[in-house]
């Protein structure tokens, strides 16, 4: 647990730097709930990572983290049965990441985060797969 949580803290950081853009945040974030809901159960682990890149990163804006997380965690569900939609949400987050720099470390974030549970089911690692082709970063 303690390494997942130092490489998401770094990759993290990243993102907190101020010259990061509000897109790579969004981005970042509806990526980390897409890989959460892949093994369908919620990890308290998981969680909490996500609540502390929360509160450790400037939002830049109109709507409050909380709303922005209902929107893209409704986003992320109605993706959930449809691997057409899917990929079509991953060609979206990859066209909000500046560059490949930042498209690697989103990866090994969900690396990091799918295996935050002890271990990387089938699902996951598919899910990973694809996110690395999209990316096309591996």
């Amino acid at each position: 647990g303690v390494n997942m949580l130092k490489s998401l803290q770094s990759f993290l950081g990243v993102l907190s730097q101020p010259e990061s853009h509000q897109d790579e945040r969004e981005a970042t974030i509806e990526l980390m709930i897409m890989t959460m809901y892949v093994d369908k159960s919620l990890k308290l682990a998981e969680d909490d990572v996500i609540k502390q890149y929360l509160s450790n990163i400037t939002w830049e804006s109109p709507l409050t983290i909380e709303q922005y997380l209902g929107k893209a965690t409704a986003r992320v569900r109605a993706t959930l049965s449809d691997a057409e939609k899917r990929k079509t949400l991953l060609e979206e987050i990859n066209t909000k990441f500046s560059s490949r720099e930042v498209k690697q470390q989103a990866l090994k974030a969900c690396h990091n985060l799918a295996a935050a549970d002890g271990d990387l089911i089938s699902e996951e690692k598919e899910f990973l797969d694809t996110v690395a082709q999209v990316f096309q970063v591996g």
